[in-house]
């Protein structure tokens, strides 16, 4: 389920998927308990030190990541889990390594917070061994709008349409389109909906977008690059983890 606008409740999970695995796999929560334990429990699988292998990038420093698997830590205790979600849908496996304590939550709303919900079991359970910090914080959930949007700045029509006009990105292979409509600047991304482009300064702009089966807004920030002469050259587009993504306007 979902809230509409007017707070009330309405089924959203009426998709018929075609992937496998993502968004296919349906479960409860006593059969993730049940692959947590095969995982940690006493009797350790043979992939249990694969799966635990953190990620590093280029340059050596660790991602926190490992095989399908967050590596974090939560008032002091080493946690390994995941969350997840779709339409209707969120949940959280989280696994305190240390005491041995697993915890699975699954909501079948679009505005649940299950990693909160997991923190709350854990400061029950171990609050004996729980470190300093307040409870029920500390771990994000995942795929939660974490990012506050920008305070909107007042440009005039000029002003927007500068950035009127095709970007491509190379490493996306994707065409966004800017255009002033009624006032607003607005983009199109590929065959998507147009959204509406909020500046934050003459040369920083936010995209507020929702994607499909992904619940909650997420914020997308570009910054745009000017040649010697002022004329807008490209932009450099940041959402979440990806940072400086290059689109280079077309003719």
């Amino acid at each position: 389920y979902a809230r509409t606008d007017d707070g009330e409740l309405r089924i959203a999970h009426n998709y018929n998927f075609d992937v496998v695995g993502d968004g296919q796999l349906y479960s409860t929560a006593e059969d993730l308990l049940r692959w947590d334990h095969f995982l940690h429990g006493p009797i350790r699988p043979a992939m249990h030190n694969s799966m635990l292998v953190e990620g590093t990038l280029n340059d050596g420093n660790p991602i926190g990541y490992a095989q399908g698997l967050e590596l974090d830590e939560y008032r002091g205790l080493r946690t390994v889990g995941h969350s997840g979600s779709s339409w209707g849908f969120r949940s959280q496996l989280l696994r305190f390594v240390g005491p041995g304590l697993g915890i699975a939550i699954a909501c079948n709303s679009d505005d649940a917070r299950p990693g909160e919900l997991a923190r709350r079991v854990a400061d029950h359970f171990l609050a004996d061994e729980l470190g300093q910090g307040k409870v029920g914080e500390g771990l994000a959930d995942d795929n939660a709008d974490t990012d506050s949007p920008c305070a909107a700045l007042t440009l005039t029509a000029d002003e927007l349409a500068a950035l009127a006009g095709s970007y491509f990105s190379p490493e996306l292979d994707a065409t966004y389109r800017f255009s002033l409509v009624d006032g607003r600047l607005t983009v199109r991304i590929q065959q998507e909906p147009i959204l509406v482009v909020t500046p934050a300064a003459t040369d920083r702009f936010e995209i507020r977008f929702t994607e499909q089966g992904w619940p909650g807004p997420h914020d997308a920030s570009l910054v745009v690059e000017s040649d010697p002469s002022g004329a807008i050259t490209g932009f450099l587009l940041s959402s979440g983890t990806e940072r400086a993504l290059v689109f280079e306007k077309q003719p």
